[in-house]
């Protein structure tokens, strides 16, 4: 690939329409950036010895987005999609795992390769 080609794949954000009890919700692949911060959110925690909360909320608010793939949330949104009704959430963050590779289809072809 070129240089122009990567950086408009970049550009070119990978979205999902999600119908949940009648609502549409969209939900993106994080970028490159965004998934290096939510990892690096388990290694702070893991080293402090603290205890992760929000694992689905952390992973919404780098997700939800609008039709154009905007993100919609920031960190300070986290405590408050916490709170989300947990069938919502999971279905959510069922697509959001798939969307960024990290289901359990995704996890069986990496120990194939």
């Amino acid at each position: 690939m070129t240089r122009d080609q990567i950086l408009a794949k970049a550009r070119n954000v990978k979205t999902e329409a999600v119908d949940v009890d009648g609502e549409t919700y969209h939900v993106r692949c994080m970028s490159a950036n965004d998934r290096d911060a939510w990892e690096a959110q388990f290694v702070e925690f893991e080293e402090s010895g603290r205890k992760l909360e929000g694992f689905r909320a952390r992973l919404l608010v780098r997700t939800l987005c609008d039709d154009a793939g905007a993100l919609l949330l920031t960190e300070a949104d986290t405590e408050a999609v916490g709170q989300m009704d947990g069938a919502t959430a999971n279905a959510l963050f069922t697509v959001a795992l798939r969307l960024n590779g990290m289901d359990a289809k995704a996890g069986e072809e990496a120990r194939k390769n």
